[in-house]
């Protein structure tokens, strides 16, 4: 632990690598950054497979990374990610600044379930780089302070997720071709109308898309089909209805769209892993009146 604190002493030089999964963490939650570096002048191109999922934070310069499902350009500022068991080849045109995190590969599938990461998506830009930036100096202090213990090495965590969060709230999305585009415009119409009984195929057909690629680019933009997507806005909504509001289940299965009953109890469940009933009972919260 000594050798980690006379490496702490010296974390503001060009380039350094700290194993913060060797700390002591006062609770146990996932999850956990495994170790984070920093390389203020990378030069190098990397060609490898890793072990591990990484996500690093380039802060200036371009380059370009590729794998086998693509090329993306790499401006600062952006998040680049490298997933485990995926070879990937990338590095600077002539030099970045770059702050990475490393998570273990457990962790891919806690982040894919969230959403805050998709081997799909493995370049995102970041439209606010005075952010970045900040939420950036806010961990090199934090790191500082992993001396003194009292939790710090818990709080590193938050602060990398919420670095993580922060860069996706304000990502610049990446330019659209026009079949990305016509998906993207039909997705928002059906985020907007999703109570109708949408004819997909229509949809693709008024956006001078064949039904067949408007699926093959639904399935790389938005991962779940989109009879199954419509689905799951009417069933959030239903959520939503049963935590808010005194309708019975009956009425909130038809004040979404679902005309049989049954059906949407099994969905329901499907969706959420658990009954209407059970979903109510958990998360709806009792009107306190206040005396006078």
């Amino acid at each position: 632990m000594e050798l980690f604190f006379k490496l702490m002493d010296n974390f503001r030089k060009d380039k350094w690598h700290l194993h913060t999964a060797a700390l002591r963490h006062q609770f146990q939650r996932e999850p956990q950054v495994h170790s984070i570096g920093y390389i203020a002048h990378k030069r190098d191109w990397v060609n490898s497979i890793f072990s591990t999922l990484n996500f690093s934070f380039i802060m200036r310069g371009q380059g370009e990374y590729t794998t086998a499902c693509g090329t993306w350009p790499v401006v600062a500022p952006c998040v680049i990610t490298q997933w485990p068991g995926i070879p990937v080849h990338y590095g600077p045109k002539d030099e970045w600044e770059e702050l990475f995190l490393i998570y273990n590969a457990g962790a891919a599938e806690d982040f894919q379930r969230s959403g805050f990461a998709q081997p799909q998506r493995p370049v995102w830009r970041v439209s606010n780089a005075r952010l970045l930036r900040e939420l950036i100096e806010d961990l090199f202090a934090l790191l500082k302070r992993l001396r003194t213990g009292g939790g710090a090495a818990d709080a590193v965590d938050l602060l990398c997720e919420q670095m993580l969060l922060d860069s996706l709230l304000e990502q610049e999305p990446l330019p659209l071709n026009q079949p990305a585009c016509a998906v993207q415009q039909i997705r928002n119409y059906i985020e907007k109308d999703y109570l109708i009984d949408h004819d997909f195929d229509e949809l693709a057909r008024q956006a001078g898309l064949t039904p067949a690629t408007l699926r093959r680019y639904w399935a790389d933009m938005v991962g779940t089909p989109p009879r199954r997507y419509l689905v799951q806005l009417r069933l959030q909504q239903a959520c939503r209805l049963l935590a808010e509001s005194n309708l019975s289940i009956g009425e909130i299965a038809a004040e979404v769209n679902f005309k049989d009953p049954l059906y949407f109890s099994r969905k329901f469940r499907q969706h959420t892993g658990m009954t209407a009933s059970d979903y109510r009972r958990h998360y709806q919260r009792p009107v306190v009146l206040m005396k006078g």
